[in-house]
């Protein structure tokens, strides 16, 4: 669902500003070309935060995932804990600083459901919600 201005998302405005703030500040310490941030966000605060880094874990690979690399919301539900009913905003950034598609890939997207309330990406032309 394409959000259309003016239209209802599961979170605040200003939330999403924070969330897309945040990844533009830590993009400038990651040297890859494509920037992707996942935040879990409850009660218009900022709980957790992941991205995609180069770095081995082991869950990857017992979920399915091709490589050893966790993808950005992998990593996001491993610095969460046990914190639950949260909202997910992805956020993908090219070098420019500009909005790019952040959709989870289908592994992701056969987990996240039973992990957060509500599901936000970026897009090149905003925001869309994907539950």
């Amino acid at each position: 669902m394409l959000h259309i201005p003016g239209s209802v998302l599961p979170v605040r405005e200003e939330v999403l500003s924070r969330c897309l703030a945040e990844a533009e500040r830590r993009i400038r310490t990651l040297d890859r070309k494509r920037r992707h941030f996942s935040f879990a966000v409850r009660k218009g605060r900022i709980v957790a935060m992941g991205q995609n880094i180069p770095r081995t874990h082991t869950m990857p690979r017992s979920l399915g995932y091709r490589g050893d690399w966790p993808h950005s919301e992998l990593d996001l539900l491993i610095r969460m804990g046990e914190e639950r009913d949260c909202t997910l905003i992805n956020i993908s950034l090219n070098l420019k600083r500009g909005l790019r598609m952040s959709k989870p890939c289908p592994i992701c997207s056969s987990w996240i459901p039973d992990v957060f309330n509500h599901c936000l990406f970026t897009t090149a032309e905003g925001w869309n919600v994907l539950f």
